[in-house]
């Protein structure tokens, strides 16, 4: 019985699973070599995408590269002409302060310090002390003027007054301008004893004039004459006498 049972079991289970057909063979191989070639297919496909890919992300890394050199090799040609700029700027302002156009450079540093954002130590302390040579230089050249047309007169008083004008030059400790103003009071010197000098005979001969008469005027001249040297020993003795 169980033999039976087995057998019967088995013929069951045979005519549950019938053999493939030649044509399920064919069709399932076929599949199988279709599933195969799609698959090569794909990763071939995945392979050249990453190519590509990879081949893409080398060539941006390249070109970066390339980017950023150029963008430093850019920048190191600005900072070379900014600093070109600013050296030419620096020598033509040093020209201008060499022949006492203070105004001028003052304008060539005060475009460095505003429009090249030059603004160091170095160029703010120049601005400062070209701005003080500017003012003292426009004093000391203006008293100089004065001078020069007040001793065309050949006044006593006028004298005088150059004498103060010469002497607040001085003052000013105007480096740039010491010959100039050395020459000018050697010059100066002569005309003003030649002016001494030939007041003090005025006065000697205004003193000699019969009654007096001319007493003031001799004094007046004295005075001044006192004035504009006053350790002069001529003057300090015909001022006794009178």
């Amino acid at each position: 019985n169980i033999k039976n049972i087995y057998e019967n079991a088995k013929e069951l289970e045979c005519k549950k699973l019938p053999e493939p057909t030649v044509l399920q063979i064919n069709f399932t191989k076929t599949s199988r070599e279709k599933i195969v070639t799609t698959a090569a297919k794909e990763r071939r496909k995945q392979k050249i995408i990453i190519g590509i890919v990879s081949f893409a992300a080398i060539v941006a890394i390249i070109f970066g590269i390339f980017g950023f050199i150029n963008m430093k090799k850019a920048q190191k040609n600005e900072k070379e002409t900014k600093r070109l700029v600013i050296t030419g700027y620096l020598r033509d302002a040093q020209a201008y302060v060499d022949k006492e156009e203070y105004e001028v450079a003052l304008g060539k540093y005060e475009y460095l310090r505003d429009s090249l954002n030059s603004n160091t130590d170095a160029v703010r302390k120049r601005i400062e002390k070209y701005k003080h040579l500017d003012t003292i230089s426009k004093i000391f050249y203006n008293n100089i003027s004065i001078a020069d047309s007040l001793v065309k007169t050949n006044d006593i008083v006028n004298y005088i007054k150059t004498d103060s004008l010469y002497k607040h030059a001085i003052t000013l400790k105007y480096k740039p301008g010491d010959d100039k103003i050395n020459s000018k009071i050697d010059i100066y010197k002569e005309k003003k004893e030649y002016i001494i000098s030939s007041n003090i005979n005025r006065a000697k001969k205004f003193m000699k004039v019969p009654n007096r008469d001319l007493y003031p005027l001799a004094k007046e001249i004295l005075i001044n004459l006192q004035k504009l040297d006053p350790d002069n020993e001529d003057v300090k003795k015909l001022l006794k006498k009178m």
